[in-house]
Formats: structure tokens, sequence, C-alpha cells
């Protein structure tokens, strides 16, 4: 088994410094993941609901302060970032984020000032690493 116990970080960028770390691991006699695609998408959405930029992606405004991203091109291993924008106080929260098995990920986000539920404008960052 091999254990990394510490890394130098040295300027570099994410490709360099993630080559270097499986050329390490090879050298130790562990196996490199296998090829991974990685997916993603971004965008802006008004309170409503409302896609104001972005694309890959449909929204649903299911309730006060509840919104389901859904992205149809992602597999497994979904994550989210979500901002609330022109809010103060507000909370978002990712309640859930579950793909289905024939392709598909869905995102469930709720926004809150205190233990009241609220609408929001927000814009979201999602990713879905396959192997």
């Amino acid at each position: 088994m091999f254990v990394l116990r510490h890394v130098t970080m040295i300027s570099a960028t994410a490709p360099v410094l993630a080559a270097a770390l499986l050329a390490v691991a090879a050298t130790a006699g562990v196996m490199a993941p296998p090829a991974t695609k990685v997916m993603k998408v971004a965008g802006v959405v008004n309170a409503n609901g409302g896609i104001i930029s972005g694309s890959g992606f449909k929204v649903a405004h299911n309730a006060t302060g509840n919104y389901t991203i859904s992205t149809p091109d992602f597999t497994r291993y979904p994550a989210m970032l979500v901002t609330p924008t022109n809010a103060t106080g507000v909370l978002a929260n990712v309640q859930s984020a579950v793909c289905t098995s024939s392709g598909g990920c869905s995102f469930i986000i709720e926004f809150m000032i205190g233990s009241k539920a609220v609408d929001s404008a927000f814009s979201f960052y999602a990713t879905s690493t396959t192997l």
C-alpha cells in the first residue's frame, strides 16, 4: 500500500501536479486510475427559475426557495457549488445530487434566511466525473 505522507506545493498547473503525483504513485507500485472524463456546466438563474445565462441544463422552480437543476449529460460523481446573488443573509444548500443509471443528474437546491425558505437568484457550477 502506498501512502503519500507529504506533498511540497510548487508553482505548477493542476495537470502538471496531477502528472507528478501519478508518476510518484507509479514508481511506488500503485496503479494509476483509469482515464476519466470531466463534464461541467455553469449558469446564472433568476429567482423565478429562469435561465439568465449558461446552457446544458434545465431548471425547475419547485416551491418557494426550492429549485432543481437537471444536467442530462452527467452520469455519476456529481458535485455542485451554488452562490445566491443580490441577497443578504441567504444561505444556499444543495439538498441532494442524484444520477440515474440511464444518464443525467439532478441537484435539488434550497435557499433559506434563518428557518424561512426564500426565492433567490443564484449562480452555480456543477461537475461530474466518470471512470
